[in-house]
């Protein structure tokens, strides 16, 4: 099968092929980029017990949301710190929250990260906080 040229357009994580070669039935020629889809590591079913579903109480969670080894994120521990602050904020403050799924949208335009343009959800609304 022959090499096929490749849209240099595209802003994805690539890998450079130093030598021509053939994975999985595919002809990769040298200089040929291959896409890295590290979201789809996440989601591997050999990997991650029923990987679809959320689960916060995960063990053995080696996910690589953050990167691995030398290219993880420098931010990871702050956007862990955040997120988990934020996570306990909502369920503490609005434990019957729901997403209404049929009108969440996504940006059009943003690789492989599940970026969300629109997220309605309905709660019960409780007493309103002080500002601080």
């Amino acid at each position: 099968m022959p090499c096929h040229p490749i849209d240099r357009s595209s802003r994805e994580l690539y890998r450079r092929v130093t030598r021509d070669t053939e994975f999985h039935g595919e002809q990769l020629c040298q200089g040929d980029r291959v896409l890295m889809m590290f979201w789809a590591a996440n989601r591997d079913p050999r990997a991650f017990r029923d990987p679809e579903t959320i689960d916060i109480h995960r063990t053995n969670n080696r996910h690589m949301a953050f990167g691995l080894g030398p290219h993880r994120c420098l931010g990871s521990h702050h956007a862990r710190l955040m997120f988990t602050t934020l996570l306990r904020g909502i369920i503490t403050r609005i434990p019957d929250f729901a997403v209404q799924w049929e009108g969440v949208e996504r940006f059009e335009d943003c690789g492989s990260v599940y970026a969300v343009r629109h997220l309605p959800v309905t709660f019960t609304p409780g007493k309103r906080l002080p500002d601080t």
